[in-house]
């Protein structure tokens, strides 16, 4: 609208000033009647043609502009449409709120993995905490993890403290060492700063199998006993029977719990 008024109010302009100076100049010469009518006439019809076209210059200037606001708001028009549509259809994918999706079914009860079946005991009363806490029991899965079931008449039980303690300076946040003892006289040799009858005192987490419960549901035959587990809970190396800090089964147990703790020290790595 303002282009209309601003290409007519140039128009209007143009002509008034031009009509203007052409009647100065034509007043002023001195000319005969009849040549001072026919020029008149003459510049009049040339006025007349020139305000024509400008006028049509305009109104094309005033229509484009119109013409590309349209197109401009249909192409707005058309991108909130496409917008909109991605919308509804993405939504249909997702439930409503709160409705659990219906290809989610969960576990009937006592069908976790043996990991979970584990940490349930070691929050019951058949578990006894000596270093650590139920806590621990309760991240067990979702991480990997190196479990460590041994008593203390185990053969070679001082090599296999040995290395636990040597293994927990580097990965306490990745090991448990459970005890499972034979006889009431081992489970009271065992406290905060003495297992088995010798000053040794584990970082992190300790805990004792009163029941032998979680040595039953991981299905360890034999003590001592090392198992690694991946983030899926599942058992990924295992050795049964003593463990030296240089023997090749230590070596190969201590790989495998690297190998799936790799992808847990990269993220935290790369946390900000």
């Amino acid at each position: 609208m303002a282009n209309n008024e601003e290409g007519g109010g140039f128009v209007t302009g143009f002509l008034f000033g031009g009509v203007i100076g052409f009647l100065v100049g034509i007043l002023t010469a001195p000319r005969a009647g009849n040549e001072l009518r026919a020029e008149l006439m003459e510049r009049t019809h040339h006025f007349r043609e020139q305000a024509e076209i400008m006028a049509d210059q305009a109104r094309l200037r005033a229509e484009g502009f119109a013409s590309d606001a349209r197109n401009r708001a249909q192409h707005l028009r058309e991108q909130a449409s496409t917008v909109a549509d991605q919308a509804r259809d993405q939504s249909k994918d997702l439930p409503p709120p709160g409705v659990v999706p219906a290809e989610y079914v969960p576990p009937p009860p006592g069908q976790q993995g043996i990991l979970e079946k584990a940490a349930a005991l070691m929050t019951g009363t058949r578990f006894r905490w000596v270093q650590g806490s139920k806590d621990v029991a309760y991240g067990l899965y979702g991480a990997p993890v190196m479990l460590n079931l041994w008593s203390c008449t185990d053969k070679n039980i001082d090599a296999t403290l040995e290395w636990l303690k040597v293994m927990e300076k580097t990965y306490s946040d990745q090991m448990l060492s459970i005890l499972v003892p034979a006889n009431v006289a081992e489970r009271s040799l065992t406290g905060q700063d003495n297992i088995c009858g010798r000053s040794i005192r584990f970082g992190r987490s300790l805990g004792v199998d009163v029941g032998k419960g979680v040595m039953h549901e991981l299905d360890v035959k034999e003590l001592p006993t090392t198992l690694v587990f991946d983030s899926g809970g599942n058992v990924v190396a295992k050795h049964e029977g003593p463990l030296t800090a240089e023997s090749d089964a230590a070596k190969k147990l201590e790989t495998a719990l690297q190998r799936e703790m790799a992808p847990v020290i990269e993220g935290r790595t790369l946390a900000p």
